[in-house]
């Protein structure tokens, strides 16, 4: 399920629903490189719907990488 969520995203990437859920499958190597597509999506988006999700996200993956003050802010 983790490879397909992960090749729908990086194919969709207007998609932000999934955004969460892959935050909390992703391998924590691969956390840096999915938090940076999330920064730069969050800082071209418009929609308010699409900033939600991707503020989720970010909030998941920098509570994994244990960085609770960095999630909070999110």
């Amino acid at each position: 399920m983790k490879l397909n969520l992960k090749k729908f995203i990086f194919d969709n990437p207007s998609a932000t629903f999934a955004y969460p859920a892959y935050a909390k499958l992703c391998a924590k190597k691969e956390i840096l490189r999915f938090v940076t597509m999330l920064c730069f999506l969050l800082e071209n988006t418009q929609k308010s719907h699409h900033k939600y999700y991707l503020l989720q996200a970010l909030y998941i993956c920098k509570k994994r990488e244990g960085r609770f003050v960095n999630a909070f802010k999110y």
